[in-house]
């Protein structure tokens, strides 16, 4: 996952941000054409930033990261990954989910992109957020500013998700564009308001 804060910190020019019909902080260039499979890509003067991740790993949907697995032997991370899995999804007896029941398949498949079936309910969960969207500029914007300067500028979170859809944060500007820019730039924030 690429953070977008950090990598505006190392460019020379500032991320271009609008205020919407709605009032809402966007980025003023974006898509959703990413290299990443999750993933949004913002328009920069000096190239294209990517932000976001592929899908994640059998052993991230199991929520096994970081567990150093290869100082067990192989029936201990089976019995400990075969747990994990039957957690979240359905085993039949003695079934493995990663075919055939060696140590070097399930170092393999523990590595390999979790299908769809198996990612969804993670997906949900833990990258949609992770990707960012076109708020997200407004959102660092927010959480760089004191709380003074919030209130004096009018800059509010809003969730603009519905029950369907979960929290969509975006942040609702209630002062000009010049004066959120003049704050931009006294907080040395990598935006400008166009």
């Amino acid at each position: 996952m690429c953070d977008l804060k950090e990598i505006l910190q190392s460019r020379t020019e500032p991320l271009s941000v609008s205020i919407d019909i709605d009032g809402m902080l966007v980025a003023t260039k974006f898509s959703f054409e990413s290299k990443y499979e999750y993933g949004i890509v913002y328009g920069h003067p000096e190239g294209d930033i990517h932000v976001g991740n592929n899908g994640p790993t059998n052993r991230r949907v199991l929520y096994l990261d970081g567990k150093d697995l290869e100082k067990l032997s192989y029936d201990a991370r089976r019995e400990l990954v075969v747990s994990a899995y039957w957690e979240q999804f359905e085993l039949e007896e003695g079934q493995v989910p990663w075919g055939d029941d060696t140590a070097e398949a399930l170092n393999e498949w523990l590595d390999e992109t979790a299908d769809d079936q198996i990612a969804e309910n993670y997906i949900l969960e833990n990258v949609v957020d992770d990707i960012g969207n076109e708020y997200e500029p407004g959102i660092i914007i927010f959480d760089s500013l004191s709380n003074t300067v919030r209130k004096r500028l009018g800059i509010e979170k809003v969730d603009l998700g519905g029950p369907a859809s979960g929290f969509i944060w975006a942040v609702h500007v209630g002062c000009s564009a010049e004066d959120l820019n003049k704050a931009l730039k006294k907080a040395k924030l990598p935006f400008v308001v166009n």
